[in-house]
């Protein structure tokens, strides 16, 4: 009788071990979602040098391209680092 209930105290232990250790450590593989406001800074200047006809296709740099571009390149670094600047 001893090696059953020892048994059954097994198989109530271990998930409990494994259930306090998922809790104690986070998921491998996620990271924080940036802001808003980074996320729809960088899509408007994105969506901006797919389209673009003066200059902003094709370029290795940011602000090598128009002056539109490089104004919402601006804007995703000033929401980028926190803040206007």
């Amino acid at each position: 009788m001893a090696e059953r209930s020892a048994a059954a105290l097994h198989w109530l232990v271990a998930p409990l071990v494994l259930w306090g250790l998922t809790r104690l450590f986070p998921p491998t593989g996620t990271r924080r979602k940036a802001s808003t406001a980074i996320r729809t800074a960088y899509r408007l200047w994105h969506e901006h040098t797919r389209k673009c006809t003066d200059g902003c296709k094709n370029v290795h740099k940011a602000l090598d391209g128009c002056e539109g571009g490089r104004e919402l390149w601006a804007a995703y670094r000033r929401a980028y680092a926190g803040g206007p600047r």
